[in-house]
């Protein structure tokens, strides 16, 4: 008689948005316009946008840039107001390890691992969207 297959718990990735939403959450826009205000800063600081949202079982990277030949794997952080830290706070060791291992991906995906050099960058947004908020950009933030 053969023994059953021990089961073993299998992460599930979650929906951004349920299926059912016609469209995005409050939440998710603010990040997008996020996203959008760093990709025209860093565009305006000479990089080459190459990827938004690149998604993999590994992570989400915001966005990726080529300047002069290295790869830029940038995590965009937003805060309206300081009162639980900076923008720059946020960034976790545990979400520093998922844009890692994202990153990895994405360069043996583009067939550049070990051919190309990279960095992992930061930008942080302080203060509301809608009113100037001070943007810092954090090159070289880890690893």
């Amino acid at each position: 008689m053969m023994q059953p297959l021990p089961t073993a718990s299998i992460p599930v990735r979650k929906r951004r948005r349920p299926a059912s939403s016609p469209s995005p959450t409050p939440a998710m826009r603010k990040g997008a316009a996020a996203e959008k205000m760093a990709a025209n800063f860093l565009t305006q600081q000479g990089l080459t946008l190459l990827a938004q949202n690149f998604c993999c079982k590994a992570g989400e990277i915001d966005l990726i840039f080529d300047e002069k030949g290295t790869i830029v794997f940038v995590e965009v952080r937003h805060r309206s107001r300081a009162h639980y830290g900076s923008a720059c706070d946020t960034v976790t060791w545990h979400k520093q390890s998922k844009i890692i291992k994202a990153a990895t991906l994405f360069l043996l995906k583009q067939g550049w691992y070990n051919k190309k050099t990279s960095r992992f960058d930061v930008v942080a947004i302080n203060g509301p969207l809608n009113a100037s908020p001070s943007i810092e950009w954090i090159r070289q933030a880890f690893c």
